[in-house]
């Protein structure tokens, strides 16, 4: 059987993050890298992950996603 891992870059998502998150509840693990959030994004997170990372703020997220690798 193959693990299935989401990976979620986030910038200030609060308003969002809940719904995405509840739509990835059938992967075996969730990733997110934060770009230091202002407000509640990781709050929320870890309500469905352990597995938080935090990678600075570049102006676009593909860097950010090499972090989880």
């Amino acid at each position: 059987m193959v693990d299935i891992s989401a990976t979620i870059v986030t910038l200030n998502e609060e308003e969002n993050i809940r719904d995405c998150l509840e739509t990835l509840t059938w992967c075996d693990e969730i990733i997110i890298v934060d770009s230091y959030s202002d407000d509640a994004t990781v709050e929320i997170a870890q309500e469905y992950t352990e597995n938080i990372f935090t990678y600075e703020r570049t102006g676009y997220g593909d860097p950010a996603r090499k972090k989880s690798t």
